[in-house]
């Protein structure tokens, strides 16, 4: 994240972790690569097609799931679903509600994801108490009220939803995301990242970098959960910790265990809607970063950082947003030979900060980028405020591994961190309408 910044950052049901935690042709892409069809002789378990008809409904009408499958010994679709037929199922959602197949047989696993919208009738909510400014009174973590998300994510034309979660529940979806960066054995197996454990014989967890101040936790030193859920929203904490050398703070992330790579004529939309702290030393970041290597290390770069919004009293105010690739060698694009076009006159154009007029911490913000092989285009509200030409490569210059969607809320650290902490606003944290992937 930001300049030289290497970012190194329940349960469901016994079938569901079963088949999360099978050996599998992988995740990648859902709409390309995670059927789980092999092109060999050998036929594995896969996803012929899941479809959901009528495509849309309103609050109080049905839709039908149907699916057909090859190979796989084991089907289930979360959430569990009433009148579960051979390969159909009746559904009734209250609310817009993704849908994850997971099957598994002899040769291996896989998963595919569709989202049924339902009509929207919610109401926009008032700004929590999480600022720096004004009275110096601690503020409450409020549960974020129901907000009318629905479906006006402004993406573009020709592109289809393929992965996505708005957040409904009361715990975060364990097929969809871990929570945290990387997650390995040694002394830190408390941390109850189900399914998501680190490769090879790496003993650690990757919770900070560049000097940050929190570690990732499911529940903090208190016992208290650090993803609250409620009303469609997941709220990310962050609280001081209690005895603890390791880290002054405990906060939260999700990372997506779905991955996704533009390639010739494929490109992406992923988009979040999010409501950010508005604490002097917090660092939260919606950003995309690439795979591990047999040691648990990240492979870094790339990295995109479709925002940060690091506030640290000083040359970064509430109303700046950086957004940005990291290319070879941990520089930004910027500083390398790859051109930038800034389309919106609040972009900086003396560094990688939009800065429009009004104040960007806590009111609701949609942020997105548009992402192809040769290039990034980032988006607010709606805005295209900056586009960019960035590859996809290692150091190396090889190409990278498909990347994972992480949304993360950091304490600290050589950015944030630069002019201190405002303790007396913790427990703060940042809230999450939705995650998006859209495909053309």
């Amino acid at each position: 994240m930001n300049h030289s910044r290497t970012r190194a950052v329940v349960r469901h049901v016994a079938l569901v972790l079963f088949l999360v935690n099978m050996p599998s042709p992988g995740l990648g892409d859902p709409g390309t690569g995670s059927s789980g069809r092999s092109s060999g002789n050998k036929r594995q378990c896969g996803i012929v097609n899941f479809r959901v008809t009528p495509s849309t409904i309103k609050p109080g009408e049905s839709a039908m799931l149907q699916w057909q499958v090859e190979n796989a010994d084991v089907v289930a679709v979360t959430p569990a679903v009433q009148q579960f037929g051979t390969n159909s199922a009746m559904v009734k959602p209250s609310s817009t509600t993704t849908y994850a197949l997971n099957v598994a047989g002899p040769d291996g696993a896989a998963i595919q994801f569709l989202t049924l919208p339902v009509g929207n009738t919610g109401s926009t909510p008032p700004a929590p108490a999480t600022g720096s400014t004004g009275a110096k009174t601690p503020s409450a973590v409020p549960v974020a009220p129901a907000v009318d998300s629905g479906s006006d994510d402004k993406h573009p034309l020709g592109y289809t939803l393929i992965w996505s979660d708005d957040f409904h529940g009361t715990t975060p979806d364990r097929v969809k995301w871990c929570t945290r960066l990387a997650h390995g054995g040694g002394a830190r197996l408390e941390y109850d990242d189900v399914g998501c454990t680190g490769p090879g014989d790496y003993q650690g967890t990757l919770d900070f970098l560049n000097a940050e101040q929190q570690r990732y936790v499911d529940h903090n030193s208190r016992g208290e959960t650090m993803h609250v859920m409620a009303n469609g929203v997941l709220r990310l904490r962050a609280t001081r910790t209690r005895n603890d050398s390791y880290a002054k703070y405990e906060s939260a992330m999700i990372r997506s265990k779905a991955a996704f790579k533009p390639g010739g004529a494929t490109s992406y939309f992923i988009v979040s809607r999010v409501r950010l702290p508005n604490v002097k030393g917090s660092w939260p970041a919606f950003w995309l970063v690439s795979g591990f290597d047999s040691k648990g290390g990240l492979l870094w770069p790339p990295e995109v950082d479709i925002f940060e919004g690091a506030l640290n009293g000083l040359g970064e105010k509430t109303n700046m947003l950086r957004m940005g690739g990291i290319a070879r060698g941990g520089r930004q694009t910027r500083t390398g030979d790859l051109d930038f076009t800034f389309t919106h006159p609040d972009y900086l154009k003396d560094g990688t900060h939009y800065a429009p007029a009004r104040n960007l911490r806590d009111t609701w913000l949609l942020t997105a980028a548009e992402w192809t092989e040769s290039g990034l285009c980032y988006f607010v509200d709606g805005l295209r405020v900056m586009c960019e030409n960035y590859r996809w490569i290692t150091d190396e210059g090889a190409s990278a591994s498909p990347a994972n969607v992480i949304v993360n809320l950091a304490i600290g650290g050589e950015w944030a961190g630069a002019a201190g902490i405002d303790d007396v606003f913790f427990p703060t944290g940042m809230d999450v309408d939705y995650v998006r992937v859209y495909r053309r």
